[in-house]
């Protein structure tokens, strides 16, 4: 039970952060081809705080092929790419979603 909560929670966050469009909102995209899996970093002031979004074969095809490895997928609050809008939109195929902070 905990853990469904805590895959939707998760879930929720690393929505709310694509969906951000404030000033301050800087959104990172890195991948980890040995787990199929998007790293996404959003670069905040005090702390990053890191998503790790495990996808399926296709979708991490498809992310790969139109995103370059540490591109900004939201910078000053502007969507950069349209794959936002393709990982919000596909956000029911996702796996999983890990959290953490880094300082």
């Amino acid at each position: 039970m905990f853990d469904l909560l805590k895959k939707q929670f998760n879930s929720y966050r690393l929505k709310q952060v694509l969906m951000d469009k404030g000033i301050k909102n800087y959104v990172a995209l890195y991948f980890k081809d040995n787990e199929k899996a998007l790293c996404i970093v959003r670069n905040g002031k005090k702390y990053n705080r890191c998503y790790l979004l495990k996808l399926s074969f296709y979708d991490y095809s498809i992310v790969k092929s139109y995103v370059a490895d540490g591109d900004f997928l939201i910078y000053k609050g502007i969507c950069k790419t349209a794959m936002v809008a393709y990982l919000l939109d596909n956000r029911k195929k996702w796996k999983s979603v890990e959290v953490w902070d880094i300082d």
